[in-house]
């Protein structure tokens, strides 16, 4: 479900090895794992040096617990409880568009906030704020993704497009904002198929949508500080 993968290991590093894994991933058409890289070298750059190498998240070693129990939250679906086990699978909340949308049409922004119980319901009495956590984590980290992945299409690197929409969907998705994850989806596949001319009407929507839900996190971040 999720690799932790430490920068600094004998005969391959950690960046070599993430390199390997998306080479495959993209190789066989595979979705992206995601990897979380663990570093001792918390330097200004290394964050960027991370993502760029192509993975999904960082953490600085030494980390707490609820540093790391925040990423896999943001990066895991949460398992299905005793009581829902033996009931039928529910229908998805995200439909994803057909990957060549028609560009005149344009579907209504959607954050459903109703997809943080699932975050907010692992909030122990006393703990930092879980949610507020992964907000904060999502606000710092996600514009970069959104211009890594306009560098990758001015670039027409579609591995580098297929990364940053897969690392950015599954956050997005976790946040209940399905307007974006719908785009990051429609860039994956388009990316992985090679296309991205098709996939360049859906930049400005991507924005939006992206702007959009940041305004609702930090609205919902500043809330929480404030109480």
């Amino acid at each position: 479900d999720l690799i932790l993968m430490d920068s600094q290991m004998p005969e391959i590093d950690g960046f070599e090895a993430t390199k390997v894994i998306r080479e495959w991933e993209t190789a066989g058409s595979r979705p992206a794992i995601p990897i979380i890289a663990l570093t001792a070298h918390a330097t200004p750059g290394d964050r960027e040096q991370c993502l760029a190498a192509g993975m999904s998240d960082y953490i600085a070693k030494p980390f707490s617990m609820e540093r790391l129990q925040a990423v896999l939250t943001a990066w895991l679906q949460p398992a299905p409880t005793p009581s829902t086990v033996d009931q039928p699978a529910p229908q998805p909340t995200m439909t994803l568009v057909p990957a060549t949308p028609e560009p005149a049409v344009e579907a209504p922004l959607i954050v459903d906030v109703k997809a943080w119980k699932s975050i907010t319901s692992l909030q122990k009495p006393g703990k930092e704020d879980m949610l507020a956590k992964i907000l904060t984590l999502y606000l710092a980290d996600s514009q970069q993704l959104v211009d890594t992945l306009h560098h990758g299409m001015d670039a027409g690197d579609a591995t580098a497009v297929n990364q940053a929409a897969h690392s950015l969907k599954s956050r997005s998705a976790v946040l209940g904002a399905l307007s974006l994850a719908t785009l990051c989806q429609q860039f994956e596949t388009l990316s992985r198929q090679g296309q991205l001319n098709e996939a360049e009407p859906l930049l400005n929507q991507l924005d939006a949508a992206f702007e959009h839900a940041s305004q609702i996190f930090e609205a919902e971040l500043n809330k929480r500080r404030a109480a």
